[in-house]
C-alpha cells in the first residue's frame, strides 16, 4: 500500500448528474454486460420512437472514455433531457420504460 497516493475520486465529468446533450434520451454503455448493446441499439431505439424522444447512444470502448464519462455506472446509463435517470437496463424495454422513468423521477 502506497500511503503517499492520492485517494480514489470520480472525475469532475460525473459530479454535476448530468450530460453535455440535453435534449431527449442519452444513452452511456460498455460491453461489460452482454445485455446493454442489444438493449441499447435495438430495444431502446424503438421504445424512443415510440415516444417520439430524440435518441442518442454511446458506446464507451476505451478506458479513456468510461473514466470522463458523466456517470460512474458505465455498465449502462440514461439521462433524459440531460439529466442521469437510470442505470436499470429494463428501462430500454417498451413496457417498462414509462414505470422506471417515473420511479426515478420521484
Amino acid at each position: 500500500m502506497d500511503e503517499n497516493a492520492p485517494d480514489p475520486k470520480f472525475n469532475a465529468s460525473i459530479q454535476s448528474g448530468e450530460c453535455p446533450n440535453t435534449n431527449g434520451i442519452v444513452v452511456y454503455y460498455s460491453n461489460r454486460c452482454p445485455f446493454a448493446e442489444f438493449h441499447a441499439k435495438e430495444s431502446l431505439v424503438t421504445t424512443a420512437k415510440n415516444r417520439n424522444l430524440p435518441l442518442e447512444i454511446i458506446k464507451l470502448k476505451t478506458m479513456e472514455e468510461a473514466q470522463n464519462c458523466p456517470s460512474p455506472a458505465t455498465i449502462f446509463s440514461m439521462f433524459l433531457n440531460g439529466k442521469f435517470v437510470t442505470t436499470d437496463l429494463s428501462v430500454c424495454m417498451d413496457t417498462r420504460y414509462d414505470k422506471v422513468i417515473a420511479k426515478a423521477l420521484k
